[in-house]
């Protein structure tokens, strides 16, 4: 399926390969629906420009928690839940308000 950029709906024609060992049929559609309604491009761009900053954080926190074990079990319970819940709201909100070249 290809990203097209009229309305018009392209189709392209069935071919067939054959190997010794099985049969694929291959065909392509090109139309506007096919194309990406959002992206988390920029999203992974951030995330890999400061790719150190959330290394040192991540090493700190798990540092941190390694030193204190069972005793923080209920906080770590908290953060886990926690960078899930951001993780989430973050790509609704991105996905849902923010164009793709943002």
């Amino acid at each position: 399926m290809l990203c097209g950029l009229t309305q018009d709906v392209e189709y392209g024609a069935v071919t067939l390969t054959s190997n010794p060992n099985k049969c694929s049929y291959e065909t392509w559609q090109k139309a506007s629906q096919n194309c990406y309604v959002y992206s988390l491009n920029a999203l992974w761009i951030f995330m890999q420009k400061y790719e150190w900053l959330w290394g040192i954080i991540f090493i700190g926190i798990g540092f941190f928690l390694g030193l204190f074990g069972k005793k923080l079990f209920s906080a770590t319970m908290f953060i886990v839940g926690m960078l899930a819940t951001i993780a989430t709201i973050m790509i609704i909100f991105y996905t849902t308000f923010l164009s793709s070249k943002t």
